[in-house]
């Protein structure tokens, strides 16, 4: 994999505080603090956060992309074309077949798959295919209900 390009610094010291501070270009700092787990958070709740609309704490596959160099993405965009006429075997059958050259004169190399599943996640027909269905809770088709004791008499 090729090195992520870095725009920040970050530092810690654990004797000051608890915490991983972000050191961004403008100047700025982000101070992510431990919680009770050991997991570093930050606190976007916070009022008095650094710039609370310029806040992004998504990837896209634009950034994801960004990681890598044209070759490797390219790779990956083999491996899910792969991946896609082999009919989304799962991650592990895919992995098998492209460790073992099972296909002769493939192209796509393991570490490709690997970038593909980094760079767009899980395939969605894989996904949709390999989730078990959840059995439905049984549900009376009607609910007996007892007759008042007046119409027995009739």
């Amino acid at each position: 994999m090729a090195a992520v390009r870095r725009r920040f610094r970050i530092t810690m010291d654990s004797s000051v505080d608890a915490a991983m501070i972000i050191h961004l270009p403008s100047g700025k700092k982000l101070c992510f603090a431990e919680g009770p787990s050991g997991l570093y958070y930050y606190n976007v709740n916070n009022k008095s956060a650094l710039f609370q609309s310029n806040l992004c704490l998504l990837n896209t596959v634009e950034m994801n992309k960004a990681n890598f160099r044209n070759r490797e993405v390219k790779g990956a965009t083999l491996a899910r074309k792969l991946s896609r006429l082999l009919l989304h075997p799962a991650e592990t059958k895919l992995q098998d077949i492209l460790t073992n050259n099972r296909i002769t004169n493939n192209p796509v190399m393991p570490a490709d798959e690997k970038r593909a599943t980094y760079i767009w996640g899980r395939a969605v027909p894989d996904l949709r295919g390999r989730t078990v269905r959840q059995r439905p809770t049984h549900k009376l088709a009607h609910i007996p209900v007892n007759l008042p004791p007046a119409l027995y008499n009739e």
